[in-house]
């Protein structure tokens, strides 16, 4: 990601000095103008780029591009040249933040906020604390070797400008804080409210539905490749009969009715069934964040119960630990990072903790409050002990629940026998038609396709239903609403 903030930073520059400059996009650089480039952008970093780096640059910009160069090639030939003196600069640094001496050992955060002042004071840098949370992002703590090449990327960048694009681009790695649909096209599932509701029942809802066929965010993206076979064969199908088979006497591709009457139910049962087989498994996933939702709820309330003031706000702090931890168990890495969302409820050393324990990450954090929730016990209050320990119980089932659902899909070879089935009938359907309808069996098998295969894809799309529910909204809420509570108990 840095390397890319990196790229970007640099681009840009390189598009904004050709604009100031009225350079056409080929202009092929001379070495004057290379000078200045690169004297104006050492202006902004501060690293001591010298004479020599310079000749180095060109030399390479000359001996590995053409004559006219693109935006891309000066931009990796100015990249080179900043590298080595960037890393001078990010060692320099670190040589004077006091890290007692150990390799490769976990800098915590103190340490971090010493290194970005000096990144401030050197090199003009607005370190933000945005940047200094994504420098926590691993296991609660960063090596020195990570460090290196991360504040590495931070300079190259040119400060918080890139921190915003950045972390723009975390956001946009979870479907529920942008619009559209998951990258591989499944569409996502909004928390409905009053509006969304009313908009689901307005009469206009025919019109829209029509509308979204053309739209990238429909399903009839996901079933262009199959959909596009079968109208490929009905083509040949219609043209081998109407050219090639009667001006050669050659028999007709044709086939009779019968045959799919008697298959088309077998067919409609297999689809209905995998439908509803998904339609299932999304349902329970959603009563299951439902019930957990409820129960966190309930230990919201319960927290109270607890004496010491400081095993209280343990407590309030780990309920919301344990949502974002089972959200992130239940959704690849690549869209949400534990360490960076947790970071807001647990500190770096817990989850440096619940990263190394070898137990998934919400178990972790149940037995936590379950630990709290002993010291009832010892206070005698038995009864309270008792229905907090069940609500953990049931949260921990909640979580084998989940993992049973991720991990346990429908069986694949009644899968693999419904593909098989569904494509196998479509590509013979056009013999049918061609009977019945002549040339108009190519439109009447693309509209059959189109519909049958989206019904296919349908169960494909919520079989697994953590991707598209609205897990973020409810890991929100109760983080939320524990604070809420927390606050109204330190008042009272």
């Amino acid at each position: 990601a840095a390397r890319e903030w990196f790229d970007k930073s640099l681009e840009d520059e390189v598009k904004r000095y050709w604009s100031e400059q009225s350079l056409e996009r080929d202009h092929a650089f001379t070495r004057d103008e290379y000078d200045r480039f690169v004297d104006q952008v050492e202006s902004m970093f501060k690293v001591g780029i010298t004479s020599s780096d310079m000749g180095a640059g060109w030399d390479d910009l000359q001996k590995n591009y053409e004559k006219k160069k693109t935006i891309l090639e000066f931009t990796n030939s100015v990249r080179s040249v900043f590298a080595d003196r960037i890393t001078e600069a990010v060692d320099q640094i670190f040589s004077e933040v006091d890290t007692e001496g150990k390799t490769n050992k976990l800098i915590d955060y103190s340490e971090i906020q010493q290194a970005t002042l000096l990144l401030t004071e050197r090199h003009g840098l607005d370190v933000s604390e945005e940047d200094t949370l994504l420098f926590m992002r691993i296991f609660g703590g960063i090596r020195e070797d990570e460090w290196r090449e991360g504040a590495a990327g931070l300079l190259n960048a040119g400060g918080s400008d890139g921190s915003i694009d950045l972390i723009a681009g975390f956001l946009k790695k979870d479907p529920e804080l942008s619009d559209g649909t998951l990258p591989n096209g499944v569409p996502k599932q909004a928390a409905y409210s009053f509006q969304e509701w009313s908009r689901a029942q307005d009469q206009s809802r025919y019109l829209k539905s029509l509308l979204v066929l053309a739209t990238p965010a429909s399903s009839s993206r996901r079933i262009g490749p199959p959909l596009t076979t079968i109208f490929a064969i009905s083509v040949v199908t219609v043209v081998y009969n109407d050219f090639v088979a009667k001006s050669l006497g050659l028999p007709l591709l044709t086939l009779p009715t019968e045959l799919f009457s008697l298959s088309a139910a077998s067919l409609g049962l297999l689809l209905v069934f995998r439908t509803n087989g998904s339609a299932s498994r999304f349902e329970e996933a959603r009563k299951i964040w439902g019930d957990t939702l409820n129960r966190c709820r309930d230990l919201t309330r319960q927290a109270a119960w607890l004496e010491s003031e400081h095993d209280r706000q343990d407590f309030f702090r780990y309920i919301p630990a344990f949502a974002t931890a089972l959200k992130c168990l239940l959704r690849p890495s690549d869209r949400h990072d534990l360490a960076q969302e947790s970071s807001g409820h647990l500190k770096q050393r817990e989850i440096r903790e619940m990263l190394t324990s070898g137990l998934p990450p919400p178990c972790w954090v149940l037995y936590r409050m379950a630990a709290i929730g002993d010291t009832l016990s010892s206070d005698g209050k038995r009864q309270q002990h008792q229905l907090m320990s069940n609500n953990i119980s049931e949260l921990i089932a909640n979580v084998g629940k989940c993992e049973r659902i991720l991990s346990t899909p429908m069986p694949a070879t009644y899968t693999r026998l419904s593909t098989r089935f569904l494509l196998v009938w479509l590509g013979l359907l056009p013999m049918m038609f061609y009977l019945k309808i002549g040339s108009g069996a190519v439109f009447a098998t693309f509209v059959v396709a189109f519909f049958l295969l989206g019904i296919e894809d349908l169960g494909v799309q919520i079989e697994e239903p953590f991707s598209v529910l609205p897990l973020t909204r409810i890991t929100d809420k109760i983080a939320a609403e524990a604070s809420v509570v927390l606050n109204l108990k330190q008042k009272s």
